[in-house]
């Protein structure tokens, strides 16, 4: 019974004996799979705008903030993506999500100058140029799209991983 187990995660998140941040998101993503979208945006948002401590680790942020880019709401994620990313200049995954959200706010020239900042991070993740691959297709550069495809594939067997 879904409201049974989002009952669970209130105790959890109140009794503090996980992390509340975890069990926010945990919330978050389970009212989106149920299709309660807006009870799913209030829940990502209060993580992505939290002045508690201990603050969000990285991954929690870039996945609250994926899940507002799922839920159509790029003009909440992105003004706080660029709070996070000025906070965390160095983290992979929400750096990923902002240059997603600029995309998706209309301005894909800029993401993907975001994207390529990230890639100047760790130049030898595949994960990473396939996401450049995806985002330059998706602004209509075929041939730079395949470029990035290929320096993908160009590391894939090295075993890199985004930090």
């Amino acid at each position: 019974e879904p409201d049974t187990a989002l009952a669970a995660l209130d105790r959890l998140a109140n009794s503090r004996k996980l992390g509340f941040h975890q069990i926010r998101l945990a919330r978050a993503q389970m009212l989106a799979q149920l299709g309660r979208g807006p009870e799913a945006i209030l829940d990502a948002r209060e993580l992505l705008e939290t002045t508690r401590l201990p603050i969000p680790d990285p991954g929690e942020v870039a996945s609250a903030a994926e899940l507002l880019l799922a839920q159509d709401q790029t003009a909440i994620a992105l003004p706080l993506l660029e709070r996070w990313t000025t906070r965390w200049p160095q983290a992979i995954f929400p750096r990923v999500a902002k240059a997603r959200a600029t995309f998706f706010s209309g301005k894909p020239d800029e993401a993907i100058k975001q994207m390529q900042a990230t890639i100047d991070l760790d130049p030898t993740s595949p994960l990473l140029w396939s996401l450049m691959a995806e985002l330059l297709e998706a602004a209509g550069k075929p041939q730079e799209a395949q470029a990035a495809a290929q320096k993908s594939a160009q590391f894939a067997g090295q075993g890199q991983q985004p930090r």
